[in-house]
């Protein structure tokens, strides 16, 4: 038998700086084909039919969540 585990709300921590990888762009925002990294991460968690709501943690400073379309939701 299967678990199932109804109304899951899943974390998503993005408030990274990207300092390692030695990049203007935090790794969050840096974009695979048409979408960002955390676009595409937010999008798999929703086509998980158990998952309910994402909640996305950036850092307080953060001006480039705010242009997402993702940030509209």
């Amino acid at each position: 038998m299967a678990a199932t585990f109804p109304g899951v709300c899943a974390v998503v921590p993005a408030a990274g700086f990207g300092r390692r990888m030695q990049t203007e762009c935090p790794k969050q925002y840096l974009s695979i084909g048409n979408k960002t990294i955390l676009e595409h991460a937010v999008a798999a968690l929703l086509a998980n039919a158990c998952v309910q709501r994402v909640v996305i943690a950036v850092s307080p400073g953060d001006r480039r969540f705010s242009q997402l379309p993702l940030a509209q939701h």
